[in-house]
C-alpha cells in the first residue's frame, strides 16, 4: 500500500510481508516489509511494531523460523509482484533475520508511557530498517 505523497519523499508504498503457518484460518505473523520508489525499485526493508499491522504476535527467533516458507505463488493480485517478493526475501534473508532480531531489541529497550505495552505505544512505528538506496 501506499500513504499520501508528503513533498520530497523518495518511497512511494510498501508491501507488507505475511504469513500464515497453520493455513488461512491460522494466526497471521507479520515478517517484514518492502519499501519501493514509484517506480518499484527496492528502498528499504523494515519491521514494524505490533499495533501497525495487529498479527499475532511471535518473538524473534519464532518468526525468523518462518522466513524459508515465505514463498508468494498466488497468481492475484500480480503473479510476477508476487514472486519478486519471494525472490526479496530469499536474497536478503540474513538482513531479515537480523532485522527481526532487531526489531525485539528495539521492543525491549522502548520505555513507553505507564500503562501502555511496548508493542502498542502508538509512538513506535518503526522497529528496524535497512536502507538499500543511496539515491
Amino acid at each position: 500500500h501506499c500513504h499520501p505523497a508528503e513533498e520530497g519523499a523518495e518511497e512511494h508504498g510498501h508491501f507488507h510481508c505475511f504469513l500464515r503457518p497453520q493455513g488461512p484460518q491460522g494466526p497471521i505473523h507479520h515478517l517484514a516489509a518492502v519499501g519501493v520508489d514509484a517506480h518499484g525499485r527496492l528502498l528499504r526493508l523494515f519491521t514494524v511494531n505490533q499495533w501497525v499491522v495487529g498479527d499475532d504476535w511471535l518473538g524473534a527467533e519464532g518468526t525468523i523460523a518462518l522466513l524459508p516458507r515465505f514463498d508468494v505463488q498466488m497468481p492475484r493480485p500480480s503473479y510476477l509482484v508476487n514472486r519478486w517478493l519471494t525472490a526479496i526475501f530469499t536474497a536478503y534473508e540474513q538482513q531479515i533475520t537480523e532485522l527481526i532480531r532487531e526489531r525485539d531489541r528495539a521492543l525491549l529497550a522502548h520505555r513507553p508511557p505507564e500503562g501502555i505495552e511496548a508493542r502498542q505505544d502508538r509512538a513506535l512505528e518503526v522497529t528496524s530498517e535497512l536502507k538499500l538506496s543511496d539515491r
